[in-house]
């Protein structure tokens, strides 16, 4: 069994300083690709929400100016 290491060198902190580096780099990767589908699924839904609007809107004036014929 490994004894715990108690002190680390400059070697060692170097290492971990350059798999730090590479970590964060591949989650700002990551981040990025999240939010570029985020923005494609808020433009598909901003479109839905659109096109409900037309129709409640078109339904709705319809509706009034069947009252006003009758």
């Amino acid at each position: 069994m490994e004894r715990p290491m108690t002190q680390w060198n400059d070697d060692r902190l170097d290492e971990l300083n350059e798999r730090m580096k590479e970590g964060f780099k591949a989650m700002r990767e990551e981040m990025g690709e999240l939010r570029t589908e985020l923005r494609t699924e808020l433009r598909s839904l901003n479109e839905r929400f659109d096109r409900l609007y037309y129709t409640l809107l078109v339904t709705w004036i319809a509706g009034v100016a069947s009252f006003f014929v009758n």
